[in-house]
Order: structure tokens, then sequence, then C-alpha cells
């Protein structure tokens, strides 16, 4: 089909005139002026207060990592063991994220290597924790002015036995007490071994190498954890 020609501009376009210039920049959002709009972003949230005032007393102020000062810099900034947002989702996660067990007053340089530089040897000495089965307060860490020790969540701290260094890496440690230890009893070490996936395994032992601690050894030929008494020996449970 064919197309007739297009007619003739009866009025040419004057060569002088001016182009209409634009009042709006396309690119503008919003904003008085042309200028684009910037999108607010929301920086970390702070740590709550009580939160670094326990820290703080746990630490006294001195850096509780000390690779690199011996623990004897000042304490500038808390590092996180296990990383922000691997708590778990929501207000119960931030506060697993946030909980003094989770963290260490750290000097600048020490927080930068266990974070960046040297993070193999963090973890082999607990100042990170890999997301996973174990909390915070669970897993042993070398402080550097209390040695080896678990960390809890009122700020304080308590020694943990040897039996928690092995070669293949730190074994958690689960504290319960006597009337816990009863294998019919309800309680943190019958929801531990459920939490470990170790609850129908067929059974596990103790092997106590001292008054108040043992390995956990499971049915299925694993120790997952370290079992401590926080208050009576063994042979003194009913």
């Amino acid at each position: 089909m064919k197309r007739s020609p297009m007619p003739p501009r009866r009025t040419p376009l004057s060569r002088g005139a001016k182009q209409l210039a634009r009042k709006t920049s396309i690119r503008a959002v919003g904003k008085a002026g042309g200028k684009p709009g910037k999108k607010a972003t929301a920086g970390p949230k702070p740590l709550p207060a009580k939160v670094v005032a326990l820290v703080r007393h746990r630490s006294g102020g001195l850096c509780e990592v000390g690779l690199e000062c011996g623990g004897l810099a000042p304490a500038v900034e808390r590092a996180h063991r296990m990383a922000k947002g691997t708590g778990g989702p929501g207000r119960k996660g931030r506060a697993v994220s946030n909980s003094p067990s989770n963290l260490l007053d750290a000097c600048r340089r020490d927080h930068d290597r266990i974070d960046r530089a040297k993070v193999t040897d963090a973890y082999a000495w607990g100042y990170k924790i890999r997301h996973g089965i174990a909390r915070p307060y669970e897993v042993p860490v070398l402080h550097a002015g209390y040695g080896w020790v678990l960390l809890d969540d009122r700020g304080g701290w308590r020694s943990v036995p040897d039996t928690v260094l092995t070669p293949s890496g730190l074994l958690p440690v689960v504290q319960i007490t006597c009337s816990e230890y009863e294998y019919d009893t309800p309680g943190v070490l019958i929801k531990t071994l459920h939490r470990y996936g170790h609850l129908d395994c067929g059974g596990w032992s103790y092997d106590w190498s001292g008054e108040l601690d043992a390995v956990l050894f499971c049915a299925c030929g694993s120790d997952p954890f370290v079992v401590v008494l926080t208050d009576l020996p063994p042979e003194t449970c009913s």
C-alpha cells in the first residue's frame, strides 16, 4: 500500500526562535530548587546503656582481648563475638547479639585484629563465634585478665575446666544445677540435648575428670559439650 507524501509546511520555523527552557530538572525528586532527594538511611542502633555498663564493669575499662595490647589499653569499642544480625530475627535476636556474654570490651587495635586481620585465630580463642547451636554464654573465651572463662549475661564470668580445650576446637559448656543433674528431671540438660540434636540418640554418659565438670559422651559417638555443675559435686547429688 502506497502512502501519499507529507504536505509541505505552510509556515516555516523561524531559525532565530529560542528553545524553551525547563523550569524544573527532570531528576528533581520532590524537593524545592530542583535538587534530587536523598534516601534516608538508618544507622546502627546503639547498644543499650545497661548492657554497656555491665560490660564495662566486667572489664574495668581495659581491653578484654589483649592480643595486641596485653590487656593494658583502654577499651574504647565493643566487639561482637557472634556477628551482628546472626542472633536471630526480631527483638529476641537483637537481645542475643547485644547480650553481655556476646560482647567484649576492646581497644581499637584488638577489635580490628579479631574482626579483620586474624579472624581464624579469633574463632580458636573464642573471641568470635560462628552462627549455630551454641549460645555465647556456652562458648569459652580466652580473657585477657581472667584466662579461659565463660561470660554470662549479668556481667560476670567463671573459669572453665581444661576439658573444653580439644585438638578439634573448643567444646561448649552447659551449666546445670544438682537437681538438673538427674536424667529424669526436665531442665537445662534435657533442653540442651534436644537443642544440640542428641536427645534421641539412645543415651549418653559422663566422664567426670574433676569434681564439677565432665565431658558428655553421646551414644552416637560424639562428645557435643562439657557439663559443669554449678553448686555441688556429682557424688553429693541424690
